[in-house]
Formats: structure tokens, sequence, C-alpha cells
């Protein structure tokens, strides 16, 4: 998965996302409330089951600024 995320209300903000080479979501447009504070979290999201589940987060990269 590649997350590309800017937050800007001014409508400068983007959120892009690919996984391997296929692209999922490409937004462009105000990406955040002023005033509020945005942070990473990762995790398996859904409602208890008796199925085991696993989440690997191999080789995370997080940058902050322009991509070079």
């Amino acid at each position: 998965m590649n997350v590309q995320v800017n937050f800007d209300p001014s409508g400068k903000g983007y959120l892009k996302v690919r996984r391997d080479v296929v692209r999922i979501v490409k937004y462009q447009g105000a990406r955040r409330f002023a005033g509020a504070i945005y942070y990473l979290k990762e995790g398996i999201y859904r409602a208890p089951s008796p199925e085991r589940s696993k989440a690997d987060y191999g080789n995370l990269h997080i940058t902050t600024g322009p991509r070079p």
C-alpha cells in the first residue's frame, strides 16, 4: 500500500492510495479542519468474531514533507 496525504483546509489537500500499482483513491480538495490534530493509527477494525486475525506492517516507511 502506498498512501499519500496532504492536509490543507484551503483546498490544496489530497489523498492518494495505491495497492501495488493500482490506484484505489485519488482525491484533491480540502483535507482537514482548522485546529484539528491528525495521526496515523494502524490496526484491524471490525466487530468481534471467533476467527483469529493478523496484520503485518513490514517495511513501513513514514515521511513528512514533499515527496522526493
